[in-house]
């Protein structure tokens, strides 16, 4: 007998219309479709299926007991941390983000003038960063947790340092662009020239009762525009982050007065070096981040020409290790200087200041690691790195006062000789390293990535490591205790993910560390060619049999790291894998 019958209730239930099922079948077949999809993409392309890697991490217990192993298994399962990347990488290597978002893109831009999360939409063509939106008009600086508090600990620190040493510090807080151009924003700041955080004034009194030097930037921008004649003049790019071209070179030349200042010297009489009008072009990386098609002709490339510095011979300005002049920054420093950002080179802030100075500078910049990581990266240099130095001018965006208080950590600078038993240190953000390593050995690189790029060919662009770094190799077995993952909002071509392992066996080499339970930091490289690579992913616990060597022949202070602020690296070497390989052991 039918159930229905035995239960007249059941009767009474609707049997599902043609509605129904349609509206059933369309949302299974969107549930299954898209990864089935998604799979045929992946395959097509000969690429691996991005879906497993959330399941990269499975091995066997490797002589941990069973019940210690399935608790960490357990853990690493639901991590939130693991899912969020996972979730990420997903999302960039969806099929509907590659080929369906940019025309849909498109279409939001050109009706509605619409950005995305990253890429905010302007008025005229602007584009503006969302992080700097929200750290320059969300909570103020100074309030706790928020970070500027701990940057003025830091910075006090860092003075106090250098003084001991007779060195100045001169600060150059930094504005991005919404700070200063506004009035491209919406038609409800047309006529606003600046909007500040609430707490940048007090920053600034701050800064001036602890006695520091430093230059504001607001009054220069307002120097640039009353010399052009016009209070709304634009001083920064309509696509891209930062200042323009012209903009840089006035500030530059304000700022290597208080430099003069500084070293009580007079501006030279017959310069060494002059300046060579070049034009460019560029798209701008906010461009980049919108995610339009390639052939889209909403946002022309920007025509600009810039003042690329040289010396008599007409050869471009180069930093100088050497100088006693020593530059730190961010990617305001390196844009017109460094020609992986696509604007150009020979022409940015340091070699503005070297017009100025009449000396080439010592140039540190690291993009998004103006904060912390770059006195990191002068502090692992070899020997005493702040033998001769006379002045330290420190470039840092005011977003980063929005950072948090992790971003601003203090950082040791080595006694007058060096620490004892000599320098330990390397590196960190450049160009796709491109070309072979400059020692006669073997090659012994693996393939990374998809693009043709080996471990052995990948190394920062015209860079020649220091005489004194060490040219051994060791090979050993080691385990994955904390990773640095890429950062959301980074958006270069190039970085090294920096990985704290626990050394488990050394098989063979001279090279430090030598025994079994060292720590050992390798900077892997994350991505290159802008291409995301599995090290990106790699998760605590994961074991590796590599072959390591001084990152510093491959890799100048200037290149892209991403560290885990957890890590305490301090003036340890920061090794590069020519070869790793998952193992069992």
């Amino acid at each position: 007998m039918p159930v229905a019958d035995s239960n007249p209730s059941l009767t009474a239930l609707p049997r599902a219309g043609a509605p129904l099922r349609t509206a059933a079948g369309l949302f299974l077949a969107l549930c299954c479709g898209a990864p089935l999809l998604q799979f045929a993409y992946e395959s097509r392309r000969d690429q691996p299926l991005q879906a497993l890697d959330y399941f990269d991490f499975l091995h066997g217990p490797r002589g941990k007991p069973i019940g210690e192993w399935s608790v960490a298994f357990g853990k690493a399962v639901i991590d939130d941390e693991r899912l969020r990347r996972f979730e990420t990488d997903l999302h960039d290597v969806s099929f509907v983000t590659k080929e369906a978002l940019p025309p849909y893109q498109s279409l939001l831009t050109r009706l509605f003038g619409h950005g995305n999360e990253t890429a905010v939409g302007g008025r005229d063509g602007w584009l503006f960063f969302a992080d700097d939106l929200r750290s320059a008009w969300g909570e103020g600086y100074l309030q706790p947790g928020v970070g500027g508090q701990e940057a003025l600990a830091a910075i006090d620190d860092f003075r106090d340092q250098l003084e001991a040493r007779g060195i100045h510090l001169l600060l150059v807080p930094s504005y991005s662009k919404e700070l200063i151009d506004a009035h491209h924003l919406s038609r409800f700041s047309a006529s606003i020239t600046a909007a500040p955080n609430p707490d940048l004034e007090r920053f600034y009194a701050e800064l001036d009762s602890r006695g520091h030097a430093f230059v504001r930037m607001d009054e220069l921008f307002a120097a640039r525009r009353a010399e052009l004649g016009d209070p709304l003049a634009p001083l920064s790019l309509p696509r891209d982050t930062h200042w323009s071209p012209e903009t840089m070179a006035f500030c530059a030349g304000r700022i290597a007065q208080r430099v003069r200042d500084l070293l009580l010297e007079d501006a030279p009489r017959a310069p060494r070096f002059t300046t060579r009008a070049t034009p460019i072009v560029g798209q701008g990386d906010l461009l980049r981040m919108l995610s339009l098609p390639a052939d889209q002709s909403l946002h022309p490339v920007m025509e600009l020409t810039l003042a690329a510095v040289v010396d008599a011979s007409g050869a471009p300005v180069r930093p100088d290790p050497r100088s006693d002049v020593v530059l730190l920054g961010d990617s305001l420093t390196r844009v017109f200087s460094d020609p992986q950002l696509g604007l150009g080179e020979a022409a940015g802030l340091g070699e503005h200041l070297a017009l100025h100075l009449d000396r080439p500078l010592d140039v540190i910049s690291i993009a998004g690691g103006s904060a912390t990581q770059v006195r990191e990266a002068l502090a692992r240099r070899a020997g005493d790195p702040l033998a001769g130095k006379r002045v330290v001018i420190w470039q840092f965006g005011v977003r980063m006062l929005a950072s948090g208080g992790d971003e601003w950590r203090k950082v040791a600078l080595p006694p007058p000789g060096g620490f004892a038993g000599g320098a330990t240190g390397a590196t960190g953000e450049g160009g796709d390293p491109t070309t072979a390593p400059t020692n006669d050995r073997p090659a012994v690189g693996q393939p990374i990535g998809t693009k043709g790029l080996t471990t052995d060919t990948l190394r920062e662009p015209d860079y020649e490591p220091a005489a004194d770094v060490p040219r051994d190799r060791v090979r050993l077995v080691a385990e994955l205790l904390l990773e640095s993952p890429i950062r959301p909002e980074f958006d270069y071509p190039f970085t090294l993910c920096v990985h704290e392992l626990r050394v488990v066996r050394v098989i063979e080499g001279a090279l430090p560390p030598k025994a079994k339970g060292d720590k050992v930091w390798v900077g892997f490289p994350g991505r290159a060619l802008g291409e995301d690579l599995p090290p990106s992913r790699f998760t605590p616990g994961m074991r590796f049999e590599l072959l390591l060597e001084d990152s510093r022949l491959r890799f100048g202070e200037s290149s892209s790291l991403e560290i885990n602020p957890d890590m305490d690296i301090g003036r340890n070497v920061i090794h590069y894998p020519l070869q790793f390989k998952e193992t069992a052991e």
